[in-house]
């Protein structure tokens, strides 16, 4: 194995080099060092096949004096690996194939002398339907070697593509990637009038968790419809692009009866890799799970300026016209937003999303980047991007589930997190996140504290009632008193079912009256509360906590 020693001190002295790889002691060797700042030395190592992960101890040592110690994770990689392909499934209507691959080859090169790759593409019966494989001009090297496949149109189905090495030293085995050709309707998502997206003729009502990966099983159980990840999908300039993790992340969101919203790899977007991002966007854009790609902050924190996020868009609807476009930025860098009634970038964007953190009340602040407004007399009023936007473009609210880092910080409790659902719903919220990961205070990192079951019964109510959520808003009825801090909506379902919501918003227990034409003289259950109230001819009369929400499902 190829090291460097660095003398900053010039000396010129003989040393031991010991290396541990795993439980292996390698070979001690005796170096005379010249005196040289960076002296270049081959280290005794032998490497195993592959491992994930291994440690590796050194040790430089002079007589009985240590002078060095290092020990890290190394991981080795197979011979041969294979990223996704691009792009992973085909649309059977885009006529014939073609497919593109890289594959990383970790031999040596004597291994590579006189070698070939070969690719091949198979259905599932093993027939070859392509092949591919390399000439001298484009011998195979280390590190990443490209290829590209082309057939005849195939049938729907599931597919593989197997790549082999073959040398004079013999066959250094072979790594595979899935491939599928799917009907365009398995790959597109549309919005509806309502601002809902449709995928396959069904309409999903948005229920999701930003970086929620460690908790995919739990989250399709409890009825959660969105998967989101940050830095299983990232890419950082000069690093190698988790491709594999990013796929990862859709397929299991796909095992789970979920759809993923797709950050755009923000560290190539920012630092203008364009051609980057179009091979991610071409990698994943005929993906089933794909729900939307998703921007978030470069404009407010000031890593992408307007015409960045006008050019990434550009590329995305250029290289993927099927999915919507999410957009969680403001049109300006954040501190120079003091209107949040026109506070999106709405030329780039389908979907609109922004973060509503306003909790413990009595703390809160004018943060826009932190989603905070500061609350008069302790109300929980809907968020000013939300209930006074401009906009014609759906959106999403980010609800707080974390705890903020002042020793003042909490997690919402469990009627907090039903009285923001319903009233993001209520002023007009198409969507809902939560975010998860362990970072920032998120959830994930206190379950218990954070009332990650109970928010796990709030979703399951969500999104049972999502039927009705995305159907016909009626005119919203009267309620005495009429300066009641409460906000109410009726819903129809398509079916005809009618749900009347209601949220004090206010710290102050309220009697309300709410007035509802052509209902007189029946009982209307209280949804997830196991009671009935009566309505009269005044209308329907209830007690309302603070912050307490009451669910009523109406029948004429």
């Amino acid at each position: 194995m190829p090291a460097t020693i660095v003398n900053r001190s010039g000396e010129r002295t003989r040393v031991t080099v010991r290396a541990k790889l795993g439980a292996v002691e390698c070979e001690a060797i005796d170096i005379q060092l010249t005196g040289a700042t960076e002296q270049a030395v081959e280290l005794p190592v032998k490497f195993p096949k592959a491992a994930k992960q291994i440690p590796l101890h050194i040790t430089l040592t002079r007589g009985d004096e240590k002078l060095f110690v290092e020990q890290r994770k190394m991981t080795i990689p197979p011979p041969l690996t294979l990223a996704p392909i691009i792009p992973t499934h085909w649309a059977v209507e885009d006529g014939p194939p073609t497919l593109s691959g890289e594959v990383d080859l970790a031999v040596s090169q004597k291994m590579l002398d006189g070698a070939a790759l070969k690719a091949t593409l198979v259905d599932a019966s093993g027939k070859v339907c392509a092949t591919w494989t390399s000439d001298n001009a484009h011998a195979p090297k280390d590190f990443t070697n490209a290829f590209t496949l082309s057939s005849e149109p195939l049938p729907v189905g599931a597919y593989r593509v197997i790549i082999a090495l073959k040398s004079a030293e013999g066959d250094e085995g072979l790594a595979e990637q899935p491939f599928g050709v799917i009907e365009r309707r398995q790959a597109r998502v549309t919005l509806n009038d309502s601002g809902y997206p449709v995928h396959d003729g069904t309409a999903i009502f948005p229920l999701g968790i930003f970086n929620g990966g460690a908790r995919v099983k739990e989250m399709g159980e409890a009825g959660f419809t969105v998967q989101h990840a940050y830095n299983a999908v990232n890419v950082e300039p000069g690093e190698r692009p988790n491709d594999q993790g990013a796929k990862d992340f859709l397929d299991n969101a796909s095992d789970n009866g979920m759809k993923g919203l797709f950050l755009i790899p923000r560290g190539l977007a920012f630092s203008g890799d364009w051609e980057g991002v179009r091979r991610r966007i071409r990698m994943f854009k005929n993906h089933p799970a794909l729900l939307a790609w998703d921007e978030e902050e470069g404009i407010a924190r000031g890593d992408l300026a307007p015409e960045g996020l006008a050019k990434l868009v550009s590329l995305i609807r250029e290289e993927d016209p099927h999915h919507p476009i999410m957009v969680g930025d403001a049109r300006d860098i954040i501190s120079r937003m003091t209107d949040r009634s026109n506070f999106f970038p709405t030329d780039h964007m389908d979907l609109g999303m922004w973060w509503w953190y306003p909790f413990p009340l009595d703390k809160g602040k004018d943060s826009g980047l932190e989603g905070e407004e500061r609350s008069k007399e302790l109300e929980l009023a809907p968020p000013s991007f939300l209930a006074l936007a401009k906009v014609k473009q759906p959106l999403w609210v980010g609800v707080q589930s974390y705890k903020k880092p002042p020793e003042w910080g909490r997690y919402p409790t469990p009627l907090e997190y039903r009285a923001q659902a319903y009233l993001a719903i209520i002023h007009g919220a198409k969507g809902l996140m939560w975010y998860g990961g362990s970072v920032t205070g998120g959830m994930y990192a206190k379950l218990e504290e954070a009332h990650w079951p109970e928010l796990k019964a709030i979703v399951r109510e969500l999104r049972d009632l999502s039927p009705t959520f995305m159907g016909e808003t009626m005119e919203s009825p009267p309620f005495e008193p009429g300066d009641a801090k409460l906000s109410v909506m009726l819903k129809r379902s398509p079916e005809g079912r009618l749900i009347l919501l209601a949220v004090n918003r206010a710290a102050k227990p309220v009697d309300v009256t709410i007035k509802l034409r052509d209902i007189e003289d029946a009982d209307i259950a209280v949804l997830s509360e196991k009671r009935s109230v009566s309505i009269m001819s005044s209308g329907l009369r209830d007690h309302f906590d603070p912050y307490a929400v009451h669910v009523y499902e109406v029948k004429r």
